[in-house]
C-alpha cells in the first residue's frame, strides 16, 4: 500500500513538472513570436516593396513549349518553359499601399536540371532563414491582365 501512494505521488510530481515544462516551452514560443511579428512589419532596406498574391491558373488553350538561356546569381542553364501555374497579383498586406497596380507575374513550370545547390540567408518582413536552394523550378515573367466580365 505505502509502494502505491508512493507511486501516486511520484507520478503527480511528474505531471506537475511535465505541465510546468509545457508552459515554460509555450511562454518562450509565444516571445520569440512577439520579436518576430515587431520585425516583421517592415521591408528590409533597398528591397522592391512590392507583395505579390499568387493564384493558381487554368489556361484555355494550350501552351506552346519553349526553350530559354537563364543567367541568374545562382549560374547559368538551360530551361524548357512548359506550361503557366500561376498568376501573381499585387496584394496589399496589413493595408500597406500598392505601389504597381498594373504589373502581375506569370509564373510557368519548368523543366531543366539547373539547381543553385547553395544555402543563403534570407530576409524579409518575416524575419531571417538560413534556406538550403535547390533545383529551379518556375520562371515568373512581368504580365499585364484584364478581367473578362
Amino acid at each position: 500500500m505505502f509502494m502505491l501512494r508512493y507511486f501516486d505521488v511520484l507520478q503527480f510530481r511528474e505531471e506537475k513538472l511535465m505541465k510546468f515544462a509545457i508552459s515554460a516551452i509555450l511562454a518562450a514560443a509565444i516571445a520569440a513570436l512577439s520579436i518576430d511579428a515587431a520585425f516583421a512589419e517592415k521591408n528590409p532596406p533597398g528591397v522592391n516593396p512590392e507583395h505579390y498574391a499568387c493564384y493558381r491558373v487554368t489556361p484555355s488553350q494550350p501552351f506552346k513549349p519553349r526553350q530559354v538561356g537563364l543567367v541568374d546569381q545562382f549560374g547559368k542553364g538551360v530551361a524548357v518553359v512548359v506550361r503557366a501555374m500561376y498568376l501573381c497579383a499585387p496584394v496589399s498586406k496589413n493595408e500597406e499601399p500598392i505601389k504597381d497596380e498594373r504589373t502581375h507575374l506569370l509564373c510557368y513550370v519548368l523543366k531543366t536540371s539547373k539547381a543553385a545547390n547553395k544555402v543563403a540567408v534570407v530576409v524579409n518582413q518575416f524575419g531571417e532563414s538560413l534556406m538550403k536552394i535547390g533545383p529551379l523550378e518556375q520562371l515568373c515573367v512581368p504580365s499585364l491582365k484584364q478581367i473578362k466580365k
